[in-house]
């Protein structure tokens, strides 16, 4: 048998100099060309930088939203007895898969929207995301609950604070708005299921200066096939809508362009372009610059001492 011995081929990765990826990186990028010279700086490296490149790295990169849906059986009409419901009727439960897929809250690594890992909180929730946002659903008859606390302080404490609430009514008169009490809810988007398949809605805002959202609007009637994707797109939208309305608010790219423009700025260091491009094609020259800096920060001290 004639055995083919494997051809070995040099790797163009596989340098000596530890700045190789570097160039090639920069290389890509462009900014090995003469005319992005200046608009390309180094930055002091320290335990501040790091400190703040980690605080950088926690900003998150889409909007992230908590929404509350809670379930109300038929002839609910107190927060007490809304709160102590478990689960929910098939239907509803239909409806929660259509909002969101379920995440495992143990293991969840994305937005958690203040929803614990210990499983406090309950063992999952909806939870959806794309490219531009991520949101988190706090489905109250998820949660535990706990037969001996009248007012379920635990769940409210997630719902009662969220901007919108989904309301899912099994209830023979319509929803009232003031059956669970918070100083948020700003935005109602109640569901009522009808006998034909079909699902009345019913919007309500707090506040009339909250601006126009949609798709769902107050008296359409919609399918079972457009509810969940509808109701999800305006619940995110509604609590957008509020967010725009507090002072202070951004979003979160400008957010993250800030924190880079003040770290840039803050830790620019003063070498000079062309010693620094020097220095990433040239070791000697780079250790030749750092002896320089080294006598020019202890001549700096002495005379500070002096």
């Amino acid at each position: 048998d004639i055995r083919y011995k494997p051809l070995k081929v040099p790797s163009m990765y596989k340098n000596d100099c530890k700045f190789q990826m570097s160039r090639l990186f920069l290389s890509h990028l462009g900014f090995l060309n003469i005319d992005q010279i200046k608009r390309f700086y180094p930055l002091q490296y320290n335990h501040k930088l790091a400190r703040n490149l980690k605080i950088l790295d926690l900003q998150p990169h889409r909007e992230c939203h908590k929404i509350g849906v809670v379930f109300v059986k038929h002839g609910e009409d107190q927060q007490e007895q809304i709160f102590k419901n478990m689960g929910g009727s098939d239907e509803f439960k239909g409806f929660l898969e259509a909002l969101g897929w379920p995440v495992d809250l143990a293991t969840h690594k994305g937005f958690m929207g203040g929803l614990d890992r210990k499983l406090t909180t309950g063992l999952a929730a909806p939870y959806y995301a794309n490219y531009k946002y991520e949101v988190i659903y706090h489905v109250a008859s998820l949660m535990p609950t706990k037969m001996k606390e009248s007012q379920q302080i635990h769940k409210k404490r997630h719902v009662g604070n969220d901007h919108v609430n989904i309301i899912w009514t099994e209830h023979s008169r319509d929803y009232r708005k003031t059956t669970i009490s918070s100083q948020f809810n700003f935005v109602h988007i109640i569901i009522y299921p009808l006998e034909n398949s079909l699902f009345r809605i019913q919007m309500y805002k707090k506040d009339t200066k909250i601006p126009i959202f949609g798709p769902l609007y107050d008296g359409m009637v919609v399918s079972r096939k457009l509810l969940g994707k509808f109701v999800r797109t305006t619940s995110v939208a509604a609590n957008r809508a509020v967010r725009y309305m507090q002072q202070g608010y951004n979003r979160p790219y400008p957010t993250r362009r800030n924190l880079l423009q003040e770290i840039s700025q803050r830790y620019k260091d003063e070498m000079h372009s062309t010693e620094y491009y020097s220095s990433l094609f040239s070791k000697k020259v780079s250790k030749m610059k750092d002896k320089i800096r080294k006598k020019t920060i202890k001549k700096k001290n002495d005379q500070k001492r002096e």
